[in-house]
């Protein structure tokens, strides 16, 4: 795991020297909830624990070598099992998986430990748990993980890609959808 992290950038060309305020937390908070995101489910599973947790925060990093990235609150017990197990997976919902982000997201009644126990879960290379019926899969195993502020951003570089069929969940304005094209 590459733990290296490089100082914050800095331009002496740029506005830098100037005392800028940051926006207001909850302007931004409410900018934010009118970006459209993929819904997902971050799992792991090794001598930290088999966890899993609701995200909207994963994207794309680069192809050569593929490689993503999840952010995952800092009071998420799956952050410290995912830093134990180093490998974690990003199951992307497809548009009838709701009940799925609510029950990772804490929402349903189901304990943590019922959370796998549907016949829904298979595995691929690292032993995190796999949606069978996911949108897309990437198996991953930890590359660098940092921490920006009340979050812990994993860099993983995919060891397995799967794709499944149907339209994404997408979770925008406070509410989930799904596209309409078709």
């Amino acid at each position: 795991m590459n733990s290296t992290q490089l100082p914050k950038y800095i331009n002496p060309d740029s506005l830098s020297d100037q005392v800028l305020e940051l926006a207001d937390r909850a302007d931004y908070i409410d900018a934010m909830s009118r970006v459209a995101n993929s819904v997902n489910v971050v799992t792991t599973n090794g001598a930290g624990g088999q966890l899993g947790v609701t995200v909207s925060a994963a994207t794309s990093v680069t192809a050569e070598p593929p490689t993503l990235l999840v952010c995952i609150h800092e009071l998420s017990k799956v952050v410290p099992a995912i830093i134990e197990n180093g490998v974690f997976c990003l199951n992307v919902l497809e548009s009838e998986q709701q009940a799925f982000s609510q029950l990772f997201a804490g929402l349903a009644a189901e304990e943590p430990a019922e959370r796998f126990s549907a016949e829904d879960w298979t595995q691929l290379k690292t032993g995190s748990p796999v949606l069978k019926d996911g949108l897309a899969i990437f198996d991953c195993r930890v590359d660098t993980i940092h921490k920006e502020g009340t979050h812990y951003i994993f860099i993983g570089q995919v060891l397995a890609a799967k794709k499944g069929d149907g339209l994404p969940l997408v979770y925008s304005q406070r509410a989930y959808a799904k596209p309409d094209w078709i």
